[in-house]
């Protein structure tokens, strides 16, 4: 998510600088709990489980130095609580179930 929106298409300019805060793991060992932050042509993404055919045709902007990602941070995932099961199980609206999700405390600080 960037700024609420998942998978978000992102228009920089060249010469302006960007702050993101990266949520996205620090365990390169448990890739499903591990997404760190770049910029690149790609469409798919996905640079770290790439094949190298697919690594060579990618050109990264920004997020990765010697071939070794560089934006990382905490892992803040939203945790579903009863109250959240039970609208996922009656809701047709993915907002509505999103803001039933709890955020932990470690997301809060930081």
């Amino acid at each position: 998510y960037i700024n609420g929106t998942l998978i978000p298409e992102l228009v920089v300019e060249r010469g302006k600088t960007y702050t993101f805060i990266v949520e996205g793991g620090t365990n390169s060992n448990d890739l499903s709990n591990y997404h760190p932050f770049y910029i690149s042509n790609s469409i798919g993404g996905g640079r770290l489980e790439n094949t190298d055919d697919e690594i060579d045709e990618e050109i990264v902007y920004a997020g990765f130095e010697n071939d070794q990602p560089i934006a990382v941070g905490r892992l803040c995932q939203l945790m579903e609580t009863e109250s959240s099961e039970n609208t996922r199980e009656s809701c047709s609206d993915l907002q509505t179930y999103i803001d039933t999700l709890e955020t932990p405390a470690s997301c809060n600080s930081g």
